[in-house]
């Protein structure tokens, strides 16, 4: 699998919530440089991130808009969307109630 298919199966496991998938990919001492407030660190804390994406969120979907590959480096720009049915971040939901 080259970079770029890496990268892209990560977005769909993003997508689809497939926690077990973002193992495949991450290191259990990733560093999420993105992190949501209170977001534990590590792989745990990623899986956490993504979970609670999956519960505010209905129909996530992640597309990626832009996909660089130079050298050992691979970058992509992406777009996340979903309607928020759930509590997300503390904040309860505002579309579907």
């Amino acid at each position: 699998m080259d970079r770029k298919e890496i990268v892209r199966s990560i977005e769909h496991a993003v997508a689809d919530g497939a926690l077990d998938e973002l193992d495949r990919y991450y290191a259990a001492d990733v560093v999420d440089h993105n992190p949501f407030p209170g977001q534990g660190p590590g792989l745990r804390g990623l899986r956490d991130k993504v979970a609670m994406l999956g519960a505010g969120l209905s129909d996530l979907s992640v597309a990626i808009d832009l996909l660089v590959e130079e050298a050992d480096l691979v970058v992509d720009h992406w777009i996340g969307t979903g309607q928020h049915t759930g509590e997300l971040m503390g904040i309860p939901a505002t579309a579907g109630t």
